[in-house]
């Protein structure tokens, strides 16, 4: 009975921190956290950034999608061993951890179309490529490449399976 005491508590503890975009001040936690938790996105900001900014806005919009990904921002002032060791030279930085081991990282915007309006849905997907987020989004994020846009016209008219070819 004890343990699955123990177990419900884990489990609420979990819930508080899973699904929402926390962030963290200690390196030690920064270190603990990313060792632990299977499955971690985190973001090294600067506070002045307007870039970081973004970053943190889309991260944000994302978290509640994927409770099984721990997303964790980090301010590079509080984690220099860290930036050092992980070669933290340009941000915003996002670095995906993938059972304690660093699997991908983001290094600006050049990945996501090197442009700040970008959409949420092409930081989603360049995360699923990266293993770190896997299940399926509670709400589904639409971006302009999600579904392909149905358009009618001379090239996409269909007149049936007539051969066009008078020669055939």
């Amino acid at each position: 009975m004890e343990e699955l005491k123990r177990d419900l508590e884990r489990t609420r503890a979990q819930d508080e921190v899973h699904g929402r975009y926390t962030e963290l001040t200690e390196e030690k936690d920064v270190i603990q956290t990313s060792a632990k938790e299977p499955l971690c996105v985190i973001h090294f900001y600067h506070r002045d950034f307007r870039r970081c900014k973004i970053m943190d806005s889309h991260l944000e919009a994302l978290a509640p999608n994927y409770p099984g990904t721990r997303f964790l921002r980090v301010l590079v002032e509080n984690v220099p061993f860290l930036v050092d060791r992980l070669q933290i030279k340009v941000l915003p930085c996002v670095v995906c951890f993938v059972k304690g081991v660093t699997k991908d990282r983001l290094v600006g915007f050049e990945q996501l179309g090197n442009a700040d309006e970008f959409e949420t849905g092409v930081l989603e997907l360049r995360l699923k490529q990266s293993g770190v987020i896997e299940d399926a989004p509670r709400v589904p994020l639409r971006t302009r490449y999600s579904e392909p846009e149905r358009r009618s016209g001379i090239r996409n008219s269909c007149l049936g399976d007539e051969d066009d070819d008078p020669y055939a």
